[in-house]
């Protein structure tokens, strides 16, 4: 049974979040690539609350909000993270598109990201700013799916709302409404992974 787009979203306005099933995949395979990436481009490294041009006034919002977590006292020191978009154009993985087609989106762009133990990417929004700049007209309708490379390990989390996601497992699917407050923080001994794939939500959904 599919529904539209809008019904859909409206279904889950109110909750924290929604598991949207499993991609099955090799993801010890598409691991092994993500750590030789990391090896081949520590390009690829940057903070939350680091040094950043402001193109225009999406831009300036966009350090207003970083300038928020840096009076709170995080650091380039506990915000580390290794993601394939800090390079422009983006580092592209082999892998990347076979899993982004079993998703509900068009103009899907997608986000390997390692998060390392010790680090936190504090309360926020996403504003998809740089996704709406290249994708005007659909604002009501850009959603982010976080997909999960590995299995769950002790000290990785993440809280959607009043929230707290543990225990998934290598190709989970997760999905919360666009503009759910949200955290991420890896305060394990381990690698923390996951796969953002942002896009516009297809008219039809498949109600699950």
């Amino acid at each position: 049974m599919s529904v539209s787009r809008t019904t859909y979203l409206d279904s889950i306005q109110h909750k924290d979040y929604v598991w949207c099933g499993n991609i099955p995949a090799d993801w010890s395979a598409i691991q092994q690539e993500c750590e030789q990436a990391v090896k081949d481009h520590p390009e690829c490294w940057q903070t939350l609350v680091g040094d950043r041009e402001s193109w225009d006034g999406l831009g300036d919002d966009l350090n207003k909000e970083l300038d928020k977590h840096r009076q709170s006292g995080y650091s380039p020191y506990n915000t580390r993270h290794w993601e394939t978009t800090t390079i422009q154009p983006k580092l592209e993985m082999s892998w990347e598109g076979e899993i982004m087609e079993q998703l509900p989106l068009t103009n899907a762009t997608s986000r390997p990201t390692l998060q390392p133990p010790g680090n936190v990417m504090p309360w926020h929004q996403d504003k998809f700013i740089y996704f709406k700049r290249e994708n005007p007209g659909h604002d009501d309708h850009v959603v982010r799916f976080i997909v999960f490379q590995k299995d769950w390990q002790n000290g990785h989390l993440l809280q959607a709302g009043d929230s707290f996601v543990t225990h998934w497992k290598a190709g989970d699917i997760l999905l919360w409404y666009p503009d759910r407050w949200h955290l991420s923080a890896n305060v394990g001994i381990t690698d923390k992974w996951t796969f953002n794939v942002t896009g516009i939500l297809k008219e039809e959904v498949i109600w699950n």
